[in-house]
């Protein structure tokens, strides 16, 4: 979680919460003011930053949640969502 708190994804997938959450990065702080500020112009995306020796790296900025692998019964569910999310504001006009 934004809060380096071990997140229980059970209900997700059958993930399962890890018995050893990982050290925080000496550098937290200034990667979440940079997802913040990359995410502020959108309604819902999910920033990957990575932290490699000190070093903040950016990975990409997608509209799916959990990472890709939530599993939908059928298309039509993944349609339903995808109108959840207006992004005509972004379109050229």
């Amino acid at each position: 979680t934004i809060d380096w708190e071990s997140f229980d994804g059970s209900q997700f997938n059958g993930w399962k919460k890890a018995d050893v959450c990982p050290e925080k990065p000496k550098n937290w702080e200034e990667m979440v003011k940079m997802a913040e500020a990359l995410c502020a112009p959108f309604p819902f995306v999910r920033c990957d930053l990575y932290d490699v020796n000190g070093k903040i790296y950016f990975g990409e900025m997608t509209f799916t949640p959990a990472k890709g692998t939530l599993i939908l019964d059928d298309d039509s569910c993944d349609f339903r969502m995808g109108e959840w999310l207006d992004l005509s504001r972004f379109l050229k006009k």
